[in-house]
């Protein structure tokens, strides 16, 4: 389970820069940087039509501030991918200004 920092203030699923999604799916099946990855998970509400319903049975709502996630990864050459999960403690999503899914990257990559 990894905590997930989140500038990506387009997504539906981020509260207060983190990830409220219980379980992400980081993509970069080829990547070898932080460039090839993207949060296959971001959901722009006001681009996508995913309900608000649909995402709020996705996210936390105990109200607690340190609740982790379970990442799934396809980034082969990272370091932090064990059989497709994430072994990171905390993993940052970035791209303050994206509006779709490609344009956000996992900066907590490191190449294996």
């Amino acid at each position: 389970m990894s905590k997930i920092k989140c500038n990506a203030r387009h997504c539906g699923y981020n509260e207060n820069n983190e990830c409220a999604k219980q379980k992400i799916q980081v993509e970069g099946v080829f990547a070898k940087n932080k460039m090839g990855t993207f949060c296959e998970s971001f959901v722009n509400p006001n681009i996508e039509s995913k309900a608000y319903v649909e995402m709020a049975k996705e996210m936390f709502s105990d109200g607690t501030e340190n609740h982790e996630n379970k990442v799934l990864c396809s980034a082969n050459y990272c370091k932090y991918n064990n059989n497709s999960s994430c072994t990171a403690k905390e993993i940052q999503i970035e791209s303050s200004s994206s509006k779709y899914r490609s344009e956000t990257e996992c900066s907590s990559f490191e190449l294996k």
